[in-house]
């Protein structure tokens, strides 16, 4: 089995210690689109909280809130976890 690596394709056994690389913030509220519908664009405008959790749950492109990544404290804590 290989894996992707920077470098490209490495074969597993090959490898050692590994370090993922992961985004902690982020901001893609530049690449989204705002829907035409009327009831999706009052949704796309909202802020996720627990009454839209279901909607971002089943469409995580449904809330431009969720292309924001910027709570400091939070990614901390998950990094940690």
């Amino acid at each position: 089995m290989n894996i992707m690596t920077v470098l490209g394709p490495v074969g597993a056994d090959e490898l050692d210690t590994v370090f993922s690389h992961e985004r902690c913030c982020v901001d893609l509220r530049h690449q989204c689109s705002q829907p035409e519908e009327i009831s999706k664009k009052v949704l796309f405008y909202q802020q996720v909280c627990l009454e839209n959790l279901s909607v971002v749950r089943m469409n995580s492109y449904a809330i431009r809130d969720n292309y924001l990544l910027s709570d400091l404290e939070v990614a901390k804590k998950e990094l940690m976890e």
